[in-house]
């Protein structure tokens, strides 16, 4: 389990912290307290995704009570200005401790705070893998009306978690407590996060163990022996801000910042010993680079990792084929439907049937608004269907997937576990596996998504123009009807006695065009001309 305070975005603006979260106008709600709280009930969607909320040192259990009790008593403190503190509780994905042990940790968490007297609303959050706890507090105590800042907050909770995981049999989670060697200190911030839920080394450890050392020894010798000493280890030095950062030269998104891997390397420490920082000259080739693997070493996690990569990747793999392939056909599709609308208009401009109709202007318009209506369809559907083929090649994480192997009876997962001191539990088969390599090749309903292979079925209408392929008589979902294709869409027509009369001497694959409401054959399938 892993508990941290959230800071605010902002410059400690809790207002404005609150509007992201709750989608609420700027007006629409009075206090950063109201605002959490309305986010932490998750009233913006009736509940849906909480399992159970809790009021504490309230003096009632109604929440408008409760709220307005917590404004009166932040009101009455005129000096504070930011008086809400909003602590988050996340566990392993499959992990659900019971309601009782929810509470204890609540209070364990808050009693490590000093925070145990304070005004508080809490509740449970199930929408992700992850359930969370989250809890709003007043930091403005209620008798004192002193404004609360926990000092050294996040260590304090780390060793609570460390606790309460013993104590309640909770899946043990790497908190970094118990080193005291500076070049050991705990990992903070996202890196830290990702450690914990992962079971991986993050980048952030492999430069401080592996190039810290080298690049404190380089730092009296200049800025040209600080970029090679770097280089050799896959790092590039850049500034960002008003500091520097450790970039991995192989992936230029991965960084971290220089003086979190030791103070000696932030840029006043760095500047004071070789000068205005300067860009490197010379390409170095790199002896080492940073590869992720199990943060905790065992002589039997490395052929289980290798495992676990070659299923993540053949994953992605098969994931991006999927997904580039879908997008090309919702794109082949605009195409399709961009070319047909340009056809039509020129059709209803020098068609010798089309100058028949009484009101051409009206038909134009029609036509535009189909094309939008469909573009518009087509794109919902790109992004439904992605949204679809990820879901179906989740890609766990090496901690989910080692105790996923250990529950089912794999005994090197199970040791590997248990040399780490994580707790055993089989978990019930969850949807975060790694899927077999016989998916489908498309979205679970890509029969539902107009895509040029399997269209929906689009509502006819006598302002239709052009000509259409008779597919015969279908059940499309709303009852009988004529369908009528025209590029890579269907169309149904509702199959009605006077319908179903105009179209008696129709054959499927005859192409047809309409006029005041009538198929007119233009080509029989079976003879090659009109009728």
């Amino acid at each position: 389990m892993i508990a941290k305070i959230v800071a605010a975005k902002g410059g400690g603006d809790f207002a404005r912290l609150g509007r992201y979260i709750t989608d609420a106008k700027k007006d629409s709600l009075t206090t950063a307290a109201e605002r959490l709280a309305l986010y932490v009930t998750d009233a913006a969607h009736d509940g849906e995704k909480v399992a159970w909320s809790r009021i504490t040192n309230c003096g009632s259990d109604d929440p408008g009570m409760a709220m307005l009790q917590i404004r009166n008593t932040q009101a009455r403190n005129t000096r504070a200005t930011n008086k809400t503190l909003h602590l988050v509780v996340s566990f392993p994905a499959g992990e659900r401790p019971s309601d009782t042990q929810l509470h204890q940790i609540e209070d364990a968490l808050c009693v490590a705070l000093g925070m145990q007297d304070h005004q508080r609303l809490s509740a449970l959050h199930t929408n992700t893998d992850h359930v969370h706890l989250h809890v709003a507090l007043n930091r403005i105590h209620p008798e004192s009306l002193r404004c609360v800042d926990p000092s050294f907050g996040q260590r304090k909770l780390m060793a609570a978690c460390h606790q309460l995981e013993i104590t309640l049999g909770l899946t043990r989670t790497n908190h970094g407590l118990g080193r005291d060697d500076a070049s050991q200190a705990p990992i903070q911030g996202r890196a830290a996060d990702m450690e914990a839920h992962s079971g991986v080394e993050s980048f952030a450890r492999w430069v401080r163990d592996h190039a810290r050392d080298d690049l404190l020894a380089a730092k009296d010798q200049g800025w040209p022996a600080l970029h090679q000493a770097a280089a050799e280890h896959g790092l590039e030095i850049k500034p960002r801000g008003a500091g520097l950062v450790f970039v991995d030269a192989t992936k230029p998104g991965r960084a971290v910042k220089a003086s979190s891997v030791d103070r000696g390397l932030s840029m006043g420490a760095l500047v004071k010993a070789c000068g205005t920082f300067q860009l490197a000259a010379d390409k170095v080739p790199a002896r080492e680079t940073y590869r992720a693997k199990p943060l905790h070493p065992h002589a039997k996690a490395s052929p289980l990792y290798e495992k676990y990569q070659a299923q993540r990747n053949a994953a992605l793999d098969q994931r991006a084929k999927r997904i580039t392939s879908w997008k090309h056909e919702q794109r082949t599709y605009r195409q399709q439907l961009s070319a047909w609308y340009r056809e039509e208009k020129h059709k209803l401009a020098h068609g010798w049937l089309e100058s028949l109709a009484l009101d051409k202007g009206a038909r134009r318009r029609e036509l535009a608004r189909q094309r939008t209506t469909l573009s518009e369809r087509s794109r919902g559907a790109e992004k439904s269907g992605i949204a679809k083929i990820r879901a179906e090649y989740p890609l766990p994480t090496w901690q989910d997937w080692l105790r996923r192997q250990a529950a089912q009876g794999d005994r090197n997962a199970v040791e590997v576990l248990r040399s780490r001191g994580d707790w055993i539990h089989p978990q019930p088969e969850r949807t975060g596996g790694l899927p077999p390599t016989s998916r489908p090749t498309g979205p679970a309903t890509r029969h539902n998504d107009p895509a040029p292979s399997a269209p929906p079925y689009q509502p006819w209408s006598a302002a239709l123009g052009g000509e259409f392929t008779y597919l015969g008589q279908r059940d499309p979902g709303s009852g009988p009807a004529l369908v009528w294709q025209q590029g890579g869409i269907h169309y149904a027509q509702a199959a009605t006695r006077k319908a179903v009369d105009a179209a008696r001497d129709i054959e499927p694959g005859d192409r047809v065009m309409f006029h005041q409401g009538r198929p007119i054959i233009v080509h029989s399938r079976d003879t090659g001309h009109g009728r």
